[in-house]
């Protein structure tokens, strides 16, 4: 999975990077293996650290999953939006294997074990 990180206002240091590409990645690959990309960007406004986050999941079906979160740590910031959005990956991946949606087919069979 490709993992573009960047800042506005800010540097990122290379420990924040590491930080966020392996927190990310094994979200990402819990839910989705086949996850295509992601999109960190960090905002410093006044005296808050912004976190976005957006993911393509991969399925083929072209949803992007997003996430915001702010806080007065860099790290408190990604890990709340983290947190938000690993629930909704969790939200997706579900309604995808479900037996009743059509896209059932668009995973290979391991995809959709029980979490």
């Amino acid at each position: 999975m490709h993992i573009k990180i960047s800042g506005h206002h800010m540097s990122n240091s290379s420990a924040l990077n590491s930080f966020v590409e392996t927190k990310l990645s094994a979200i990402a690959d819990k839910y989705f293996k086949n996850a295509v990309g992601a999109d960190v960007l960090f905002l410093k406004e006044r005296n808050e650290f912004i976190a976005s986050l957006r993911i393509n999941n991969g399925t083929g079906d072209h949803h992007i999953i997003k996430s915001n979160a702010s806080s007065y740590n860099v790290y408190a910031s990604f890990n709340i939006a983290l947190g938000k959005l690993e629930s909704q990956l969790n939200k997706t991946h579900s309604k995808i294997c479900s037996h009743k949606n059509k896209f059932i087919d668009s995973l290979p069979d391991k995809e959709c074990t029980i979490i």
